[in-house]
C-alpha cells in the first residue's frame, strides 16, 4: 500500500496566542494543514501561514458545521484530521497517530479529548499529576469523545450549529467509528473567567438557535441545557433536560444530568426519581450512583446514601470525588473515623482541594489526628509546593499544636503564594493577634474582607479589635 497523504483541517478566530503550539504539534505528520479563518482580527493568519499552514477567509454565518465544511473542502489528503487552535497533539504520540492512517479499511477514529479548566463538577472530571506538563497550570481535566481522523470523501460533512458532529455522515456512508488511545490536548477552558464568560453567553445563543433549526431534536435541547447548567441557570437547564427527556423518555444520560440539576435546585426528591430511573437503564453508571448517594445523603438517609456511594467505588475505583463525597456522608452520619480515612484517600489520590482540606484538616484536629493530618498534609506538600491552601493548612495544624511561630510562617507563605486566599489572611490576622501586633491584625482582617466580604470569622475579629483601639 502506497504512503497515505494527511490533512489537517482546522477553524479559527482570533487566536494568535496558541494557534502556533497547535499547528507546531502536528507539523511533523502532516502533509497539509488547512485554516479556515472566520473573521480574525489578530495576527492568527499571519502566524499560521508563517508556519506554512494554507489560510482561506471565511465568513461566519453563526454556524460552526458550515465552517468546518468550508476546511473539508480544501483538503487534498488522503485522510483529515479535525483539530482546533486551542488543542495539541502530544508529541510521544505522533508515530501512533500516523500509524492510524496506514490502512486502507473504512474506518474513522473517534479521539479522547482532555479538556483542562478549573471546574471540578464536570462529569468525568480527572485531577492532573503535579508534574504532567500538559497541564499548563490546570487541577484537572473532564473527557469528552470526538470522531476527527477519517478518510477524505465528498459526502462526509458536518452537521450541528454548535456541536457539529460528523458521525451522521459517516453512518450514512457505513464507516465504522473506532475510539484510539491516543488523547488530543484541550485547552479552551483554562481562560480567565470573563474570556470563558463571554464564551460560554455566544455559545449559548448559538444552541437557542440549534433547538430553533430542530425542535425536534432532543440532542440540542440536552446541548443547551449544558450550557444554561454552566452559566448557572439551573431552572433553565432543568426545563431544557425536561424537553429533552420528553423527546427521548429513556435516555439515562439526560436522567443523570436532570437528576443533578434538580439536586442543586434542592429539589432532593426530584432529583432521587431522575437517578434512579437513570440507573434503571444503566445499572453501571459510576458517577449516577455518587450523585444518587449525595442526593440520598441530602435528605438525611445516611446509611443508604453509604450503600450507593460504595457501590459507585466499586463500579469505578477511580471515579473523581468519590471518597470525598463518602468521607462527607460518614462524618454527617457521626462515623468520623471512617471519614477521616475516606478523605485522606481522597487526597492521596486527588490531590489538594480547598474543600477536601478543610474538610480532612477540620476533622483530624477535632479526633486529635495531628500528626497523622501533618504527616499526609507535608507528603502531599513535596508534590505541591506552591498550593497556597495547603500551605495555610498546615499553618492551622501547627497553630493547633501550640507551634505558634511555625504557624506564622505558614500562615504568610499562604499569603505570599496566593494574595487572594481569604482565609489565610485570616489565620494570618489570629497569629498577629496573638502576638499581640494588633495594627498588623487589622490590616490582615481587612485583607480578608477585601476577598471575601462575607467571610464571618474576619469581620467579627475586626469588630472586637477596633473596640480595643
Amino acid at each position: 500500500m502506497s504512503r497515505q497523504t494527511l490533512s489537517v483541517a482546522m477553524i479559527v478566530k482570533d487566536e494568535e496566542h496558541c494557534i502556533a503550539d497547535a499547528i507546531r504539534s502536528v507539523a511533523p505528520i502532516a502533509d497539509q494543514i488547512v485554516v479556515v479563518d472566520t473573521g480574525s482580527g489578530d495576527r492568527t493568519a499571519a502566524v499560521a501561514r508563517s508556519l506554512g499552514a494554507e489560510v482561506f477567509e471565511h465568513i461566519w454565518q453563526d454556524d460552526f458545521a458550515a465552517a468546518r465544511n468550508e476546511s473539508l473542502r480544501h483538503c487534498r489528503g488522503d485522510w483529515i484530521f479535525v483539530l482546533d487552535a486551542d488543542e495539541m497533539v502530544a508529541q510521544e504520540d505522533l508515530g501512533r497517530f500516523r500509524a492510524l492512517t496506514e490502512t486502507n479499511e473504512k474506518v474513522a477514529h473517534r479521539f479522547v479529548s482532555r479538556n483542562y479548566g478549573f471546574n471540578s463538577e464536570l462529569t468525568g472530571w480527572r485531577p492532573c499529576s503535579p508534574k504532567d506538563p500538559y497541564a499548563r497550570g490546570c487541577p484537572g481535566w473532564h473527557p469528552s469523545i470526538k470522531t476527527r481522523l477519517f478518510k477524505r470523501h465528498p459526502e462526509i460533512r458536518f452537521e450541528g450549529r454548535i456541536h457539529e458532529l460528523v458521525m451522521g455522515s459517516l453512518d450514512k456512508l457505513g464507516v465504522a467509528r473506532v475510539l484510539c488511545d491516543i488523547h488530543i490536548h484541550h485547552y479552551g477552558r483554562a481562560q480567565s473567567p470573563e474570556q470563558l464568560r463571554l464564551k460560554q453567553k455566544y455559545y449559548l445563543e448559538l444552541a437557542r438557535k440549534k433547538t430553533q433549526d430542530d425542535p425536534s431534536d432532543a440532542k440540542s435541547y440536552f446541548e443547551l441545557a449544558n450550557q444554561l447548567h454552566e452559566l448557572g441557570d439551573y431552572e433553565g437547564a432543568a426545563e431544557s433536560y425536561r424537553k429533552a427527556l420528553e423527546i427521548e423518555p429513556n435516555s439515562a444520560l439526560i436522567l443523570a444530568n436532570l437528576g443533578s440539576i434538580y439536586h442543586k435546585l434542592g429539589e432532593f426528591r426530584s432529583a432521587k426519581e431522575s437517578h434512579e430511573r437513570a440507573l434503571e437503564l444503566e445499572p453501571d453508571r459510576a458517577d449516577t450512583m455518587r450523585n444518587l448517594g449525595v442526593t440520598l445523603a441530602s435528605m438525611g438517609e445516611y446509611e443508604q446514601a453509604i450503600e450507593h456511594i460504595g457501590k459507585a467505588a466499586e463500579l469505578q475505583p477511580d471515579l473523581f470525588d468519590v471518597d470525598r463525597a463518602l468521607g462527607t456522608v460518614l462524618e454527617a452520619a457521626g462515623r468520623t473515623a471512617e471519614a477521616l480515612t475516606a478523605y485522606r484517600r481522597a487526597i492521596e489520590t486527588s490531590g489538594p482541594s480547598p474543600a477536601l482540606l478543610e474538610s480532612f484538616t477540620g476533622l483530624a484536629l477535632q479526633l486529635g489526628q495531628v500528626e497523622t493530618a501533618e504527616t499526609v498534609l507535608r507528603e502531599l506538600l513535596d508534590s505541591y509546593p506552591d498550593d497556597a491552601v495547603l500551605v495555610n493548612s498546615l499553618g492551622e495544624i501547627a497553630y493547633n499544636d501550640g507551634r505558634t511561630e511555625e504557624a506564622g510562617d505558614l500562615f504568610k507563605r499562604a499569603t505570599q503564594l496566593n494574595e487572594k486566599l481569604a482565609t489565610a489572611w485570616n489565620n494570618l490576622g489570629v497569629f498577629h493577634v496573638s502576638m499581640n501586633r494588633l495594627s498588623d491584625a487589622v490590616d490582615c482582617f481587612k485583607k480578608c474582607l477585601a476577598n471575601e466580604p462575607d467571610n464571618a470569622s474576619a469581620r467579627a475579629n475586626l469588630l472586637e479589635l477596633q473596640k480595643i483601639l
